[in-house]
């Protein structure tokens, strides 16, 4: 049995679930809107978990708003929202065995769902610490690695893993890129009323951090918004959009605006992938959106 998942750290936990309680030979990672243009080739023998459903599969766990199953569709796992797809997994196997992760399933829940403080984003710590190790651009990147992590969470405390050369190196190097970030980005963001918009579109070594960064700077913005080069798409933009997580005001369910344009999420986070062509006029699109509802 493969298992399907999502390249987060809420997909690695779900990993780490399913592979202590079901025969599973290969684990691999996808972009949701891989999964959700049916470019990836899921079978009866796969396993997916923190991805967008997909009828060939053999069960199906995920957590997202915008992610619900077709009417009717049948299929072995469970779906719900939820503040993350480790906690679905968790409470559908319902099993002794898996109660020595409850610690790792409640730090998923938290990271997933965005439910952080500020103190989190500046001096992050524990299973957030490990989280920041596993971001890539390129999601074909640090397949490896990323097994690695799960066998160390299915087998050690996280304070050990924290010590281990390789994680050491990998969340300094991070906490180095977002500090370069936090210098950084300001050169390519503007304010859009509420919104933070970060164009990142034609950047050849873009500063890299997570979104939360942007709420440290921009405080008394609602809702950012990033647009990107997709990487090895020269075709396609990203754009990710997502609430200020500290200052909750924004109204607009993210999960169901992005996928208007081929994309998902919650209903505090979410992204697409677009054609260049058309960014532009996305782009403003939901500007729009987000100015009207926010």
């Amino acid at each position: 049995m493969r298992l399907v998942t999502h390249n987060d750290f809420d997909g690695i936990t779900c990993a780490v679930l399913i592979d202590s309680v079901e025969e599973i030979d290969f684990i691999t990672f996808e972009d949701p809107s891989r999964v959700q243009k049916r470019e990836v080739d899921i079978t009866k023998d796969d396993i997916l978990t923190d991805l967008p459903y997909h009828h060939n599969c053999a069960m199906w766990f995920d957590h997202h708003s915008s992610n619900k199953p077709p009417e009717g569709a049948k299929f072995e796992g469970a779906f719900r929202v939820a503040p993350s797809a480790a906690r679905v997994v968790f409470e559908f196997y319902d099993n002794p065995y898996l109660d020595k992760f409850k610690e790792l399933v409640d730090a998923a829940d938290k990271i997933d769902s965005g439910n952080i403080t500020l103190e989190d984003v500046k001096s992050p710590k524990g299973y957030q610490l490990l989280s920041i190790t596993l971001e890539s651009d390129d999601i074909r990147e640090d397949h490896d690695y990323r097994r690695r992590v799960i066998e160390w969470l299915e087998r050690k405390k996280i304070d050990e893993i924290l010590k281990i050369p390789e994680v050491v190196e990998r969340f300094t190097k991070k906490l180095g890129d977002y500090e370069k970030f936090r210098q950084e980005v300001p050169k390519y963001t503007k304010l859009e009323g509420n919104i933070c918009f970060t164009d990142m579109r034609g950047v050849k070594d873009p500063p890299k951090g997570p979104s939360y960064q942007i709420y440290s700077l921009w405080p008394d913005c609602n809702v950012s918004m990033k647009a990107f080069d997709f990487l090895n798409s020269p075709n396609e933009v990203g754009i990710s959009v997502g609430h200020n997580v500290f200052n909750k005001t924004c109204k607009v369910d993210i999960g169901a605006l992005m996928k208007k344009y081929g994309g998902g999420g919650h209903f505090g986070v979410g992204g697409c992938r677009v054609k260049r062509i058309d960014s532009d006029k996305v782009i403003g699109e939901i500007i729009g959106e987000l100015k009207g509802k926010a």
